[in-house]
């Protein structure tokens, strides 16, 4: 039968283990936010500038897709009629936002690779990566695999009114001692 210095050192042994743990993980969290930090510098710089085929109509867009210049030739106006100018507009707009969305995808997707999940750490948590899903453009289409679900919140069982067992943790596998 093991004493009680026994019980001590073996929660010592436990308790410098987990702190290990969580030092690493603080680590590991201090890094993935100074990437994430630099990442977001780095969307916020993008921008994107397209043309028609014609050289008529010029889109300037920002890192959200936001139109910051619409430029028209001197001879658009000539050479074309207010109704196609708008349409052509309007699809240099939308390719503009598509190229600066698909830059900032691309600047942000690493960030997610290689990251572990609460679910993987915790047992019981949910998902982020359910939660969350790959980055994707606001306003984009969404994959045909994207249809919202509703289940329902998971409940916790109902507890006994006596409850004589010690209480279980995560950290210990269960075992309180």
């Amino acid at each position: 039968m093991a004493g009680p210095e026994d019980r001590r050192a073996r929660l010592e042994a436990r308790n410098a283990a987990v702190r290990d743990q969580v030092d690493q993980l603080m680590g590991q969290l201090r890094r993935q936010t100074d990437q994430l930090r630099e990442a977001q510098t780095e969307a916020a710089k993008v921008s994107a500038k397209v043309s028609s085929p014609d050289g008529l109509v010029t889109a300037t867009v920002d890192s959200s897709g936001t139109l910051t210049r619409l430029e028209f030739a001197p001879s658009a106006f000539a050479r074309s009629s207010p109704d196609k100018l708008g349409r052509v507009a309007t699809e240099v707009v939308r390719q503009a936002s598509n190229q600066a969305g698909q830059r900032v995808t691309e600047i942000m997707a690493p960030l997610q690779e290689g990251t572990p999940d609460l679910a993987d750490l915790v047992e019981g948590a949910p998902s982020f990566r359910d939660l969350v899903g790959p980055f994707s453009r606001p306003g984009a289409e969404p994959p045909e695999s994207a249809t919202p679900t509703t289940s329902p919140r998971p409940r916790r069982p109902a507890r006994d009114e006596v409850d004589d067992e010690e209480p279980q943790s995560w950290l210990t596998g269960g075992d309180s001692r």
